[in-house]
């Protein structure tokens, strides 16, 4: 059967409106779940300031004791 032919019928037409409806539906589904993975996540940034040299993490309450002193650090030099 002609794809072109069997989709001008209405029964084509509607089949495929029902196929692509599936699709979008596993879509919407298959992208809520890096959704919902990354805001779960606690760790929100990483940076490294200027004054350190490897990396530190900051989470959404609370940063590091290097985090503070390099950045304590930073701002007095600036300042100086």
């Amino acid at each position: 059967m002609n794809l072109q032919r069997f989709l001008a019928t209405w029964a084509g037409l509607t089949l495929e409106n029902r196929v692509n409806r599936v699709i979008i539906l596993l879509l919407i589904g298959v992208n809520c779940v890096p959704a919902v993975t990354i805001n779960q996540t606690d760790r929100t940034v990483v940076l490294v300031p200027p004054v350190l040299e490897g990396a530190v993490s900051v989470a959404r309450s609370s940063a590091s004791q290097e985090v503070r002193e390099a950045w304590a650090l930073f701002v007095a030099e600036l300042q100086a």
